[in-house]
């Protein structure tokens, strides 16, 4: 009898990575896969390095760029997932460009066929008085996904700057970035 070759099919990164970022939002009660990271500290404490989803963004980003091969490992912060990603081919979208200092209809020609860009909002001072950066996804249009870290505690679908310049929760972006494999498909 013949041998049969069976050959595996190829998996589509771009439309997988994109499908994981909008599952995040899917559903009535949104995901916690993201909302906690135990660590035991030198004093031998347990701790949720994450307070139950209110600091989760990074590990959100981070958990879906590693599922889908674009980085090599999770994170707990924005720093180390943006190191992950420089090291592993990501690139900024217009490098050099002063992101800070662009309005928002600048910067959405730049993202056209670019859903799932990584997105990096300036910091801002948390309740606690700590600084924090934020990192999340281009969704489409306006919009991004993000770990919502005051209210829901979970991805969340929002304005790409959080809301219009003066308003309460206007955030601007620091710096967005693309993989060449997601070009493939």
């Amino acid at each position: 009898m013949p041998k049969i070759l069976v050959i595996p099919p190829k998996l589509l990164k771009k439309k997988n990575y994109q499908a994981m970022i909008f599952n995040l939002i899917r559903g009535k009660e949104g995901t916690f896969i993201f909302r906690n990271l135990f660590a035991k500290l030198d004093n031998g404490t347990e701790v949720d390095l994450l307070d139950s989803g209110r600091l989760s963004c990074a590990v959100t980003v981070s958990g879906i760029l590693l599922l889908n091969g674009l980085i090599g490992g999770m994170h707990a912060t924005v720093d180390s997932t943006e190191k992950d990603m420089l090291k592993n081919g990501w690139v900024d979208v217009d490098a050099g460009k002063d992101w800070l200092n662009t309005a928002w209809q600048e910067i959405k020609p730049l993202l056209k066929n670019k859903i799932g860009a990584v997105i990096i909002w300036e910091k801002q001072i948390d309740k606690d008085g700590t600084e924090h950066r934020h990192i999340g996804f281009y969704a489409d249009d306006d919009f991004a996904i993000s770990n919502d870290s005051a209210t829901h505690r979970m991805p969340m679908k929002h304005h790409i700057t959080f809301g219009l310049p003066g308003h309460t929760g206007f955030r601007r972006i620091e710096k967005i970035y693309w993989h060449s494999e997601l070009d493939a498909d």
